[in-house]
């Protein structure tokens, strides 16, 4: 049982690795703190991801007022 722990906290440590660094862009880009990045670290870990992917979806881009 303890094996199977282990493992999976190293694929949520592996996943959030692997998604953070082009969350973390995608914020920056977009105008937004990068630091927002971090709530897809938030367990259950595809709770954070969504939380992300619906702040990004509905909320305005700062970066995209003076575009038009």
């Amino acid at each position: 049982m303890e094996n199977f722990i282990a493992e999976e906290i190293g694929r949520i440590v592996a996943a959030s690795v692997l998604l953070l660094p082009p969350i973390w862009f995608i914020f920056k880009k977009a105008g937004f703190n990068p630091w927002l990045s971090l709530i897809t670290i938030v367990p259950p870990f595809a709770v954070g991801v969504l939380v992300v992917a619906l702040f990004l979806g509905f909320k305005k881009w700062p970066s995209s007022e003076g575009a038009q």
